[in-house]
């Protein structure tokens, strides 16, 4: 599986490939929702030359949006050490929650979103009293916090009334790993 981090918003499991070809249509995916939400254009696109980014039609569809394609050196993560370092981070985030919880590695995109989404609601030090969500989102509005727990906890999943008999449980536990980004649920 392959990664596509979306920072500056709530959340990454949208973008989370299964396979390296998904590249280019997650990429359209992800610029035109984020160009539609803040009204402004994509005009950089910096990689660190991975195959899932070097193709011709990643390239023409660059071009054809007046997209300027940086490409860091080979090897050499320091040249682009600000994403290396989120990423870094981030799986630190990923492998202490997925220890914390005791789940296998095969959760690890959930805990990838989980991370991100609490990166984006935790104060930055360039904005003082402002979370990544509250910037993106502007106007005054501010991220909640009531949503919050902790990944790995138990979780109960209910039954609705019509698919139970009256001495079935009301609810299915299970193992709480990560926030919904269209709605307000739950990932269970």
């Amino acid at each position: 599986m392959l990664l596509f981090i979306d920072d500056a918003t709530r959340q990454t499991n949208e973008y989370i490939l299964q396979y390296k070809s998904e590249a280019l249509e997650k990429f359209k995916e992800w610029k035109a929702l984020r160009e539609k939400e803040s009204g402004k254009q994509v005009k950089r696109f910096r990689t660190d030359g991975g195959g899932e980014y070097t193709s011709k039609k990643f390239a023409e569809c660059l071009k054809s949006k007046g997209i300027l394609k940086e490409t860091t050196t080979p090897y050499t993560p320091q040249s682009n050490g600000v994403v290396e370092r989120a990423n870094r981070t981030i799986m630190e985030h990923v492998r202490c929650m997925l220890d914390d919880a005791g789940l296998s590695k095969k959760y690890w995109a959930f805990a990838v979103s989980v991370a991100v989404y609490l990166k984006n609601r935790t104060p930055m030090r360039s904005v003082v009293g402002k979370t990544r969500y509250d910037t993106w989102h502007g106007s005054g509005r501010t991220s909640s916090l009531k949503d919050l727990r902790v990944f790995g906890c138990l979780a109960f999943v209910h039954v609705p009334k019509e698919k139970r008999k009256k001495l079935d449980y009301r609810a299915t536990p299970g193992i709480f790993v990560g926030y919904s980004i269209s709605t307000k649920q739950y990932f269970v």
